[in-house]
């Protein structure tokens, strides 16, 4: 299942996993407070049963490691737009 937050690259490259034998996408914003990836978890259940792994690759580069960022300083690895 594939999401992201521009649904003109998200239909990019869900034509070319498509091409090579599919997967759902849907547009989704995690910023939301939760409803559109509840949704999006929702629509993965309803397409394939289960949800077996999930690989987020939003954010930015922060040299701090997590266990030691601010709240502030995850807060905006989580909202980079």
């Amino acid at each position: 299942m594939l999401a992201a937050r521009r649904a003109d690259r998200l239909a990019e490259v869900a034509r070319a996993v498509e091409d090579r034998g599919g997967a759902g996408a849907l547009r989704s914003d995690r910023r939301d407070g939760g409803a559109e990836v509840e949704a999006l978890f929702a629509a993965a259940v309803a397409r394939f049963g289960r949800v077996d792994q999930l690989v987020n690759c939003a954010g930015v580069p922060q040299a701090t490691p997590t266990e030691r960022m601010s709240a502030a300083e995850w807060r905006m690895v989580l909202d980079a737009t």
